[in-house]
């Protein structure tokens, strides 16, 4: 008696085939569920440092009379009002040294800060502080987040706001 052994292997590749498309499924579900959970996360922590910094720059700073070679925490207050001296040495750590204002915050976020109106600082008129090269308009970010605050600057109240992105 003669057997044949050219039978097709079917059942084996049928269950491999399920198998692959169980796993297929399984990961999708996982990536879609820890996808939602991430973001989350990315905003809750952008809210955090955003609120961070907010209440940091709207405060007196640390020392009170803080300068550029001394400052603890960055702030920018007088009396609950814009002190001018503070809102200038801001800027000038800024543009000398962004990324040491980022230590200060303790963020690895970037930021922006501005008012309603520009700010008028060494003779001229001033957009913003934050992040070289960004602009309030020109935010190309995967995250941003925006604080706002509200304050008085040249004896009018103003809004501040601060951007936080990645």
């Amino acid at each position: 008696m003669l057997i044949n052994k050219r039978a097709q292997g079917w059942g084996t590749d049928l269950i491999i085939g399920f198998i692959i498309f169980i796993l297929a499924i399984l990961f999708f579900y996982n990536y879609s569920f820890n996808y939602s959970n991430e973001t989350e996360e990315i905003i809750e922590l952008l809210s955090y440092k955003g609120d961070y910094i907010g209440d940091s720059i709207m405060s007196e700073g640390t020392p009170i009379d803080w300068s550029e070679g001394n400052v603890q925490k960055i702030g920018i207050l007088t009396e609950n009002k814009i002190n001018q001296t503070k809102l200038e040495e801001f800027y000038n750590l800024v543009q000398t040294d962004y990324n040491s204002t980022k230590v200060i915050f303790n963020t690895k976020y970037d930021y922006y800060f501005f008012l309603t109106n520009p700010m008028n600082i060494g003779g001229g008129q001033v957009d913003g502080i934050g992040k070289p090269g960004v602009t309030k308009d020109t935010i190309n970010a995967t995250n941003l987040l925006r604080i706002t605050r509200f304050t008085i600057y040249e004896n009018k109240p103003v809004t501040a706001y601060i951007y936080v992105f990645e």
